[in-house]
């Protein structure tokens, strides 16, 4: 068994655990979006300590229990729907990816279930253009340009998507010198680590 608790299927868990499969992905992209309309890690509000979602995970029973959390996700109608679809307790129910595919690409999003009729050819991004998670250009871009008059004297570089922009300022034991958007300085160790440095 290999992955982090709070996004493995309910098959992984059990005794014997079963293989990793595309399903059991999806379940796991079903709890990327639990987290996405909470805010917070999959199933935490229920379960605080993740040995005892271990042991949830592991009892066909608690089977209800996820589904009510999922039914009851507040955000928008299609994420929910889309939400109680991936994390269907019996793997043989979960949406296949290439169906989670078709739902952003093709079809109606109001109804948001597999075979329903195509109204649109507009994609959900278009559709959904105002969301802000998915516009990270719009976050990242300015940051770029207001720091490329000091591009002589600047390296940047776009960090993960989550807006950051890292410029060098430098090396501090062989490493390259960051600063964050806020103004820190700091360098990142062989293993990813951000170690601050104090002015």
């Amino acid at each position: 068994m290999i992955g982090t608790i709070r996004w493995m299927a309910p098959e992984l868990c059990a005794p014997p655990p079963e293989p990793s499969s595309y399903l059991s992905d999806v379940w796991s992209y079903g709890c990327i979006i639990l987290e996405i309309t909470s805010a917070r890690e999959p199933w935490i509000e229920q379960f605080n300590d993740d040995s005892l979602l271990f042991r949830a995970l592991q009892r066909k029973e608690n089977a209800s229990l996820f589904n009510h959390v999922c039914t009851n996700q507040p955000g928008p109608l299609h994420l929910r729907q889309l939400l109680i679809q991936c994390c269907s307790w019996l793997k043989t129910d979960r949406l296949q990816f290439t169906d989670i595919l078709q739902k952003f690409t093709t079809e109606d999003d109001q109804t948001m279930s597999v075979g329903s009729p195509v109204a649109s050819k507009e994609s959900f991004f278009d559709k959904y253009d105002d969301i802000p998670i998915f516009d990270y250009k719009k976050k990242i871009q300015p940051q770029l340009e207001k720091t490329s008059d000091d591009s002589d004297k600047l390296i940047n570089h776009k960090g993960r998507l989550t807006g950051e922009v890292y410029t060098s300022r430098g090396t501090a034991n062989g490493r390259p010198i960051y600063q964050g958007v806020k103004g820190g300085l700091y360098y990142l160790t062989s293993t990813g680590s951000k170690i601050y440095l104090h002015k």
